[in-house]
């Protein structure tokens, strides 16, 4: 919130041109990592060691709901 404030308001056109390519780079590489930090903090094998199946249908359906999101956002966005 404050990098976008801190583009939007202070810095002038020339900077921002300067350094965007940049950060565009350091981007995608926190997205990634973010998504990949969700990946390794998920233990499968505690949801199907569970008597109760709830829990592991509830997750595979957050999970196929939020690809099924982002790739609709993907498509959007680069088409």
């Amino acid at each position: 919130m404050a990098a976008s404030l801190l583009f939007s308001f202070v810095l002038n056109a020339e900077t921002i041109d300067g350094v965007k390519g940049s950060l565009k780079s350091l981007q995608g590489l926190w997205f990634a990592l973010a998504f990949i930090s969700i990946g390794l903090e998920t233990r499968l094998a505690d949801l199907l060691k569970a008597d109760n199946r709830r829990p592991l249908y509830a997750f595979l359906i957050a999970q196929a709901f939020n690809i099924f999101v982002t790739l609709v956002i993907a498509y959007v966005l680069f088409n």
